[in-house]
């Protein structure tokens, strides 16, 4: 057993035992997966590829989102659950993935080397709340799985997207930005824009263990592209993506390698096919820098 697989079973021992009524992650997310496992799925309408930014305050400058793709079909009605441990308690006890986690310590000693802008351009705003809420929205929906599944990497890469978001709100504290994902493990359920993503992941990650690696594939490779969108020629803001994007590639493999370990072959779904072999390539080095 190799140091991840240690850290994925001693993840699992301490999740919640039994069924999903007797495991809580979260504000709202375990509601709808109790409900999702139990088939009791009502219809809404689709986000559809053409999705702008969150529709918060400082968000909606009009373009596209990177992740914005994918389709909403079946929802979980919401329903009762007694509040058992939080996410947050629940992630405390997982170790990160050493290998895909951003150190808080050591990145804030490197931003402090690094210029401090003047003033950010609107987009650079929205850009990084966007960021934000999209690796918060991994980590939850990682969660997620884990709790459907009880294996696999998802519980030790959920503790590495944690700080994931983490880095990104060291640039919005350094830059006085608004956190447009303020809230407690499991809040992107209840988002107004990445509730229906994350609702159509755990639907489509809940149907087999597969899919959830499947799921959990696309949404690194959605990061990717959604990171690669947004570069970035400030050296701070340019340095935090460049990170994000190392720990997404690193995600990616684990996720990939895990579909093989199946028997199956994956084949990317949002990355070109080039740029996914030099992902898979470790001694290929990030672009994004």
């Amino acid at each position: 057993m190799n140091r991840r697989d240690a850290v994925v079973a001693g993840a699992a021992g301490v999740a919640v035992a039994g069924s999903v009524g007797t495991a809580y992650l979260g504000t709202g997310w375990a509601r709808d997966l109790a409900s999702l496992l139990r088939g009791s799925l009502n219809f809404m309408p689709s986000i559809g590829a053409g999705v702008g930014r969150p529709s918060l305050p400082t968000f909606g400058d009009g373009r596209s989102p990177a992740l914005g793709a994918p389709s909403l079909t079946a929802v979980p009605s919401p329903t009762a659950t007694k509040p058992i441990p939080t996410a947050h308690a629940f992630l405390a006890t997982v170790a990160p993935d050493p290998e895909s986690a951003i150190s808080a310590r050591a990145l804030q000693a490197e931003l402090d080397h690094l210029p401090l802008a003047d003033m950010l351009t609107y987009d650079e705003r929205n850009d990084l709340q966007w960021m934000r809420a999209e690796e918060n929205l991994a980590r939850d929906v990682y969660l997620a799985l884990f709790l459907r599944w009880g294996k696999g990497p998802f519980a030790a890469i959920a503790a590495s997207e944690a700080t994931h978001g983490d880095a990104v709100r060291q640039l919005l504290l350094r830059y006085d930005i608004a956190d447009p994902a303020p809230g407690p493990e499991g809040a992107s359920a209840t988002d107004a824009t990445f509730g229906g993503m994350y609702r159509e992941f755990v639907t489509n990650g809940s149907k087999s263990y597969i899919d959830a690696l499947r799921t959990a594939a696309n949404v690194e490779e959605l990061d990717i592209r959604d990171l690669r969108n947004r570069r970035s020629t400030r050296e701070d803001v340019a340095a935090v993506y460049h990170h994000l994007e190392d720990g997404s590639r690193v995600s990616l493999r684990a996720f990939v390698k895990e579909i093989e370990r199946q028997g199956v072959t994956w084949v990317p779904s949002y990355l070109k096919s080039a740029e996914f072999t030099a992902i898979m390539d470790q001694s290929a080095p990030s672009p994004s820098k």
